[in-house]
């Protein structure tokens, strides 16, 4: 009990979260709430809403929610106890698709939740009975969220502060590529908050350019506009170049982000800011934090989605095979000797570099050829990849790779993962999407009545022998062929699609030694690195041996962290993309129809909102 309370005084949750007696009183009021169920409870609430239909809603559950009680440590060590691919498949379904577990998250019972004290707390009571009396509520068609009274009762929470009131926005950070990807994250909340405050659905285009250098509406302008209300929240969305090359590293990206968001139009200044970071912009805004410390008093926490936090085994694996084609040239050498070549062969050629890309489908010679057989002109793709081999993205393409590796995130962990990033109190929620391959080879389970009527990497054709776009997804073969590595080599097959599910996680809440995610090798090095060996040695590490066999949740002291207050909110059912619409669709001329990836995106996001709002009134009540 005394190394359990020790680690909960960092404000960590890497054991299965519980209630706080009297006798724990001097820990953080915020470790007085279970979030991955609270989150859960209101994400099924969210879910009843929209879906009134019992056997429907029981169908989503099942279909979108993953909530278990275990710890992700506790899951994925007992999956790698199988001594199967089989069996291991078969010990997830136990965890995750787990009768109990629905119900316990489909019952609105807070008590399960939130300890008694903490639910007495008057603006809890009030935050929380509220919520109870809207439960019944479905919500209508083409409703916004944020005209509601359920948002009404998240923007009178999450503005309130010790001080009286607080204005805050919520900005998003997309990850990987996102600059050469023109819709946003989470889609329709963005587009409720848009209307919400009279502006467009979305930015305006100006210009497609050539498919990846987009021009956009400019953000101060596009962010001027309002209508006449009190701004008490507010969500904001980078595009384009704005983010720079997002496929390098994070460095360049996070100074423009910190500029970006200084420079929102004036009424913004003064608002709090909480920092919801996707994939690579997870470690963007980490970075971010840390090379801009003037943010850090402005920054309530961070939520990160598939983020990048401890590196991906996708990407030492693309590493690897980068510099056994390059041997000893430098990756501008190899690029000019493979263009004179023809851009069909530079294409071949740099299939290493470009595989793990997010527009790397497009430049994949099978799949241009297929593309050709289903009609889908493709002209343009020889002159798109000439523009990216002119650009930076596949210069800078290493940089990426490097920085998204679990040893260079291990080594930024150490160095900055601690009281120097964030302000005391601010939290850090993790979310991570578990994907099954076979989702994007076949129709959906037959238990859910929501069925698609084909699979989404098989093109169905309309009566015109024209594709059926609605029913054919480009992102679904790029997630199947870009993914078949990472499942391998993920620890029990537990992926996103993009990134494996232990290092979507913070370090502090991992109890897990650092040799599940590095060799020996790269362990080695990282205690040879001067600065890191320093400061592990400061906190109670003293030899390479200690490195390897040390949780990294005890990797630095309780009181050298404990200004993160860190929590996992746990897995849902979905993938890496889970949150767009569809990333790739066909051009304009050839189609404006497309496949949307089926998930709840707007529930999920409802229940990430009330849920942020919850945590601010806790903190509220700190002393």
């Amino acid at each position: 009990m005394k190394r359990f309370v020790t680690v909960f005084l960092a404000g960590l949750l890497w054991s299965s979260p519980c209630l706080l007696s009297a006798a724990e009183a001097s820990l953080p009021l915020s470790n007085s709430v279970d979030w991955k169920l609270f989150f859960n409870q209101i994400f099924a609430l969210e879910l009843r809403k929209e879906i009134p239909d019992e056997a429907e809603y029981q169908a989503a559950l099942k279909k979108f929610t993953a909530y278990s009680p275990m710890n992700f440590n506790q899951i994925i060590d007992d999956v790698l106890k199988a001594d199967s691919a089989s069996d291991a498949y078969d010990r997830r379904l136990k965890i995750y698709d787990n009768g109990d577990n629905y119900k316990n998250i489909s019952k609105l019972d807070f008590s399960k939740s939130i300890a008694k004290s903490t639910r007495e707390l008057a603006p809890v009571k009030a935050y929380l009975e509220t919520i109870q009396k809207l439960s019944k509520r479905s919500i209508k068609s083409g409703e916004n969220f944020f005209d509601s009274a359920e948002a009404q009762n998240f923007i009178e929470a999450i503005s309130t502060s010790k001080n009286g009131k607080q204005e805050v926005a919520l900005v998003m950070i997309p990850g990987y590529a996102a600059h050469t990807i023109k819709f946003e994250i989470f889609p329709e909340i963005m587009e409720d908050m848009n209307r919400h405050w009279g502006r467009p659905p979305s930015r305006p285009i100006l210009s497609e350019g050539n498919g990846f250098d987009i021009t956009y509406e400019n953000y101060k302008d596009f962010y001027g506009r309002s209508v006449e209300r009190q701004k008490g929240f507010d969500i904001v969305h980078p595009a384009g170049w704005e983010m720079g090359n997002t496929i390098g590293f994070n460095a360049e990206t996070a100074d423009l982000m910190s500029d970006w968001i200084k420079n929102l139009p004036p009424n913004y200044a003064q608002k709090k800011l909480i920092l919801l970071g996707y994939s690579k912009g997870a470690g963007i805004v980490m970075e971010m934090l840390q090379r801009h410390p003037e943010l850090r008093s402005r920054v309530l926490g961070v939520v990160s989605y598939a983020g990048v936090i401890q590196g991906t085994h996708i990407a030492r694996f693309g590493r690897k095979e980068i510099e056994a084609v390059l041997g000893n040239r430098s990756i501008e050498e190899f690029i000019k000797k493979v263009r004179a070549r023809g851009a069909g062969q530079t294409i071949q050629d740099l299939a290493p570099f470009l595989a793990s890309m997010d527009f790397s489908f497009l430049q994949l010679p099978e799949i241009k050829r297929i593309l050709e057989i289903y009609g889908i002109e493709t002209k343009d793709l020889e002159s798109q990849a000439d523009r990216i081999l002119g650009g930076r993205e596949v210069k800078e393409f290493v940089d990426g790779i490097v920085d998204l590796s679990p040893d260079t995130r291990t080594a930024w962990n150490i160095r900055f993962l601690d009281n120097g990033l964030m302000d005391p109190g601010s939290f850090f929620f993790n979310l991570t999407a578990v994907a099954d391959v076979s989702n994007w080879a076949t129709r959906l389970a037959s238990d859910n009545v929501r069925r698609r009527n084909f699979n989404l990497l098989t093109p169905a054709f309309k009566a015109d022998d024209k594709i059926d776009w609605p029913n054919f997804s480009l992102d679904a073969w790029f997630l199947y062929i870009s993914s078949l590595k990472g499942f391998r080599l993920a620890p029990g097959g537990l992926y996103d699609a993009q990134v494996d599910l232990e290092h979507t996680k913070t370090p502090w809440i991992d109890r897990n030694a650092l040799t599940t995610s590095l060799t020996a090798e790269e362990i080695q090095k990282l205690w040879e690195t001067e600065d890191i060996q320093a400061k592990l040695v400061a906190n109670g590490i003293k030899s390479l041996e200690q490195l390897k066999t040390t949780p990294r949740a005890q990797l630095l002291r309780p009181e050298a962290i404990d200004h993160i207050r860190a929590y996992d909110l746990g897995e849902i059912k979905g993938h890496h993309w889970s949150l767009f619409h569809q990333a790739f669709r066909a051009p304009p001329a050839i189609s404006n129809e497309y496949a949307v990836w089926d998930f709840p995106r707007k529930a999920f996001m409802r229940a990430m909102l009330q849920t942020l709002a919850l945590y601010n009134l806790v903190g509220q009540g700190e002393k």
